[in-house]
């Protein structure tokens, strides 16, 4: 269940900005933000999912239904998250097979014993950070589409102790590669009266050999100037083997890797891209202005 905070603060700062909620989410300044969460896929449908998506092999664990999606009415844009999409990047990135120990004991607990050599990711390591639709279900092309920026994420609006209106995180999938590790792949969404903010990651750890860290950060402030309601991305990659972490003379432990935090804290990362996309902005802009009156 996601987090609808229902004090009087709330509903105060609320009733300002025009906000109210809906069936699984929050309707702000033009946006409708849901997002679902339900039980982990049985194991008698894995079958159908891995056919239909063509997958060599899938994550122990998959969450279909946790999903997030956030809808801009006046655009009909609609910015998603969910397993199934993320998966399906997987399948088509096609990423160079990690040739290690690990990957054929990997294969022999799969009921792969026959593989000579493991011919796939078996990392599940999606480039997938999220997906444009239209109103038609489709992906989005023409005028609604990222572009590189020098916009940056207004990180003074995220640390400010506004109220949070609504907040949820999910695990879309995880696997822990038998113990070689972990890939999971996940998310955080929050709203404020100002704005609305999500973190998305893409996480892998092959114990001993290698670590990655994809980040996606998304804003969109309510209040930003011009007549053009702007999201900000800010995606980031992280990636160093073991070699890497012994010439830097950082820990070799696996457990001083243990979450994604722990690999920001440790390694700098290897690349970062802004981008941004121009929405309509919803009427009267100025309801923001309240809730600092």
């Amino acid at each position: 269940m996601a987090h609808e905070v229902e004090d009087a603060a709330v509903q105060q700062a609320m009733a300002q900005v025009g906000a109210r909620f809906v069936a699984d989410g929050i309707v702000i300044q033009g946006f409708e933000v849901t997002s679902t969460k339900a039980s982990m896929l049985a194991a008698a449908d894995y079958p159908a999912l891995q056919e239909k998506l063509a997958a060599p092999k899938l994550p122990l664990m998959i969450f279909p239904r946790n999903r997030l999606t956030l809808y801009h009415k006046l655009s009909g844009l609609s910015l998603t998250f969910g397993a199934e999409e993320a998966l399906a990047e997987w399948v088509a990135a096609k990423n160079e097979v990690l040739e290690v120990s690990a990957a054929q004991d990997w294969a022999k607990t799969r009921n792969l014993e026959n593989m000579t050599k493991v011919e796939f990711d078996w990392t599940f390591s999606s480039p997938f950070i999220g997906k444009l639709y239209n109103d038609q279900g489709t992906t989005l092309v023409g005028e609604h589409q990222w572009t590189d920026c020098s916009d940056r994420l207004d990180m003074n609006l995220l640390k400010a102790r506004d109220p949070i209106l609504y907040y949820d995180e999910m695990v879309l999938y995880e696997d822990e590669l038998d113990d070689n590790g972990v890939s999971v792949v996940s998310l955080k969404v929050r709203v404020m009266p100002r704005c609305w903010y999500i973190l998305f990651r893409s996480w892998l750890r092959v114990d001993r050999v290698v670590l990655k860290l994809r980040e996606a950060r998304y804003c969109c402030a309510f209040q930003a100037e011009g007549d053009k309601t702007k999201v900000i991305r800010e995606v980031t990659h992280t990636e160093a083997t073991w070699d890497d972490l012994r010439k830097m003379g950082k820990p070799l432990d696996p457990a001083s890797y243990a979450t994604p935090e722990a690999v920001g804290r440790q390694i700098q990362p290897k690349s970062q891209v802004y981008q941004k996309i121009e929405l309509e902005r919803p009427p009267k802009p100025d309801i923001i202005s309240a809730f600092f009156s």
